[in-house]
């Protein structure tokens, strides 16, 4: 008997996986602009982008206090975490405030991503003066000038001038909220 059956026949194919750890990360936050006093709120997401398991994924963004081990990222996971930034002070000026935060793991290289914010400071001065509303011939004007801070930020070498008075002098550095008076009179009145 003849047969043409030959037997089993096996064939066999390799594929090399190469491994492609990837890592990426992703900082927003508030629009801004921002004022003093104002807080900022932020959020940063760390992305396992490659085809293996991340161990040790770590994630600092020192403006924000943030330093932590987020553990392990599987394939195609992401982990998000919020901070706030603030409040706003006159060191921060004049801007822009720039955050970075910095993800990192045992298999990749460190990434960063940032974030800015733009400031605006609203300074601003106000000026009152009063007097005796009714002098006699003869008797002097007396007068009291208040010059206030009614803004957000430091006024530094603010001046004060009454040609009428007689005054030309310095008030120094007014703090916000912060006033100085000044004294002054006219007279005789003739």
């Amino acid at each position: 008997a003849n047969s043409n059956w030959a037997g089993p026949v096996s064939d066999s194919w390799s594929v090399t996986i190469t491994a492609a750890p990837g890592l990426s990360i992703l900082k927003t936050g508030d629009a801004g602009p921002v004022s003093i006093g104002d807080t900022i709120d932020y959020q940063i997401t760390v992305y396992n982008t490659g085809n293996v398991g991340l161990t040790n994924v770590t994630l600092v963004d020192a403006k924000l206090g943030i330093n932590t081990n987020l553990g392990s990222l599987g394939v195609g996971a992401s982990e998000t975490i919020t901070g706030t930034y603030g409040p706003v002070s006159e060191s921060d000026l004049p801007g822009p405030i720039v955050n970075t935060a910095t993800a990192d793991s045992d298999q990749t290289g460190s990434v960063q991503d940032s974030h800015t914010v733009n400031i605006v400071a609203a300074p601003g001065l106000n000026i009152v003066k009063t007097g005796v509303p009714v002098v006699k011939v003869g008797e002097s004007a007396a007068y009291t000038i208040t010059v206030s801070n009614t803004g957000d930020v430091t006024l530094y070498g603010v001046w004060l001038q009454d040609t009428m008075l007689g005054i030309s002098q310095s008030v120094g550095n007014l703090a916000p909220g912060e006033s100085a008076t000044v004294y002054g009179s006219y007279g005789p009145v003739t």
